[in-house]
């Protein structure tokens, strides 16, 4: 998430998802509810993000996530 596709980890998730789940931000985007059982290994080594929940940032609810 981080080095690949620009996101940052959020310091909390905000209530958003399972409470020990992670969070992370870019400038369109937040991912919340990722955790280990989220996520599925393929064969391949790609990992599989499923029941996460994904929310578009836009200029307005930006400083709700900082």
């Amino acid at each position: 998430m981080i080095d690949d596709l620009g996101f940052k980890e959020l310091r909390n998730n905000y209530g958003i998802g399972y409470e020990e789940s992670l969070a992370f931000i870019r400038e369109d985007a937040a991912a919340f509810d990722l955790r280990p059982a989220n996520v599925f290994i393929t064969d391949e080594g790609l990992p599989v993000v499923f029941d996460s929940i994904p929310v578009r940032i836009t200029t307005t609810n930006r400083s709700s996530f900082r």
